[in-house]
């Protein structure tokens, strides 16, 4: 199952697809990371459904800790 719709991925971004291995990513520019880690996260959802995503709200946050510290 493929969710990205660019290129093919080649052997190696195939092993970083792997959802139960750890993984570090490093590559030239253009070399298609944003793609092998969006289909990796997107596998992973879709393989674990009960973990959650938390995601900060930076410029509020950011805001909230300036007043707070003034």
């Amino acid at each position: 199952m493929t969710i990205y719709s660019g290129r093919p991925f080649t052997p190696q971004q195939q092993a970083a697809l792997d959802t139960t291995a750890h993984l570090a990513v490093h590559a030239n520019a253009g070399a298609g990371k944003t793609g092998v880690l969006t289909e990796r996260f997107v596998r992973i959802l879709l393989e674990h459904p009960e973990l959650s995503i938390d995601r900060s709200e930076e410029r509020r946050v950011g805001k909230e800790g300036r007043s707070r510290w003034s």
